[in-house]
């Protein structure tokens, strides 16, 4: 039978609650407006070209929205530069 008292699952919890504490304390509000920043940058781009695609598949239909299938990749190109510039 596993011998496990309410002390020890305290002190378990009290010192990752402490270290998550820690490292949410580390982030400045510099460093969160950066990322707030850079992440609306993205997200902007990501809206515009998403917009470019509707138009060519409304405007130009089948040939085109081909085209716009073709173009998604640089949606996912800037989603991931994004996240990537997010954590540096």
């Amino acid at each position: 039978m596993l011998n496990i008292s309410n002390n020890s699952i305290n002190a378990y919890v009290d010192r990752n609650a402490h270290s998550a504490l820690h490292s949410v304390e580390s982030i400045s509000s510099g460093q969160v407006l950066k990322r707030l920043l850079v992440g609306s940058v993205f997200a902007l781009i990501v809206i515009m070209l998403c917009t470019y695609q509707q138009y060519l598949m409304r405007k130009y239909g089948d040939k085109k929205g081909f085209k716009a299938f073709l173009n998604n990749h640089w949606v996912g190109l800037v989603i991931f530069v994004g996240i990537l510039f997010g954590h540096v």
